[in-house]
């Protein structure tokens, strides 16, 4: 269907979409077929039947990144897709690439989801015949060469060091002391030393805490779901459930907030309970991002952060890719590639080095 401002408009769309076709593909058009690219991500976004509703809200997040702000986008989204050729591909993501500083990883991400799946749709819908998909024809290389590297990305970008990790200990301490019953600080500290993840820590309860044994069972993630404002608890988020041990440190954190919970009457279901209920996951991560301003941190500091921090310290203490994989809730592929950063100092090197050369 086509709707035009005037009728002259609307006799060339009409010419040149005969123009197009055969006679009997004109004829043999399916009106309720649209062929915009914006309406064939739509059919891939709801055949995805989403069990986390935030994936799809965030893969529509990334669509209006790619194709309502960017100029070449909207085009795009309004093409016919049997019209838009390899060449259009390229030059999208060589606009997006640059223009939002996305890394290799980050740019074929988004190629593979706003391409590949939704061109894959559309010959699945028969749209366009299989050998009629343009990402046939597209170079990868001619967008990805604009993407910032890997190794571009330095250590202090991804980890924490020592010293902000202290300013961190501190500033929580102090937050202990003007509002002891306010949960985010006790967060952040369980945070450091287990490297849960927000969403993790919102929903952690206290019967997934095994005191006797020393265990803390990760089972379930508090989640947000953008769509009605809501937030509910799901599983994890790779739905897999894991076990950590409670060390001497975590065990003082955990005594401590039951202490304030008990002397402040919020004791509850939840570890990070209040009298609104428990902590969320947004609460819990806007913490950290809260500190950076007040003491004007330069380095980026998150509760991933904090989760890459221990990996990293942990692997510089010789533990196993695959114990910290199991620990913290990733495959041993991810935790190598993502997690793992270096930590020693030039002094701890220098030793090591030093009993490397010995003979």
């Amino acid at each position: 269907m086509l709707r035009k401002a005037s009728r002259t408009d609307l006799e060339s769309a009409i010419i040149d979409f005969v123009g197009l076709h055969t006679q009997d593909e004109v004829s043999g058009i399916v009106k309720r077929k649209d062929y915009h690219y914006k309406s064939v991500f739509e059919r891939w976004i709801q055949a995805q039947q989403y069990k986390n509703k935030n994936t799809e809200e965030r893969n529509k997040r990334e669509f209006r990144r790619f194709f309502e702000r960017l100029e070449i986008g909207r085009e795009l989204a309004q093409t016919d897709i049997r019209l838009i050729t390899a060449s259009h591909i390229e030059q999208l993501m060589t606009v997006a690439i640059q223009t939002y500083d996305l890394s290799v990883r980050k740019a074929l991400e988004d190629y593979r989801m706003f391409f590949e799946s939704v061109y894959r749709q559309a010959v699945a819908d028969v749209l366009i015949k299989p050998d009629k998909n343009p990402c046939l024809f597209v170079l990868q290389n001619r967008f990805l060469q604009f993407g910032r590297k890997e190794s571009e990305i330095e250590n202090d970008e991804r980890i924490i060091d020592s010293d902000t990790m202290d300013l961190l200990d501190k500033a929580a301490q102090k937050d202990h002391e003007k509002k002891e019953d306010y949960m985010p600080p006790y967060a952040y500290e369980l945070a450091a030393l287990t490297g849960m993840r927000s969403g993790e820590l919102g929903g952690l309860m206290w019967r997934n805490i095994d005191f006797e044994n020393g265990v803390i069972h990760v089972v379930q993630s508090q989640k947000f779901d953008e769509s009605t404002r809501t937030y509910y608890i799901d599983d994890t988020k790779n739905r897999k459930k894991r076990a950590f041990p409670i060390t001497k440190d975590i065990r003082d954190v955990l005594t401590r907030i039951q202490k304030v919970q008990e002397k402040y009457g919020k004791t509850g279901d939840y570890v990070f309970s209040t009298k609104h209920g428990s902590s969320t996951n947004r609460q819990i991560s806007d913490y950290l991002q809260n500190k950076r301003l007040q003491y004007k941190i330069s380095q980026p500091v998150s509760i991933h952060a904090e989760r890459r921090t221990l990996n990293s310290r942990m692997a510089a203490q010789g533990v196993s890719t695959a114990m910290r994989a199991s620990l913290l809730g990733h495959t041993p592929r991810v935790n190598q590639r993502n997690y793992t950063y270096d930590m020693m100092s030039m002094a701890e090197k220098l030793e090591v080095v030093a009993k490397a050369g010995k003979r």
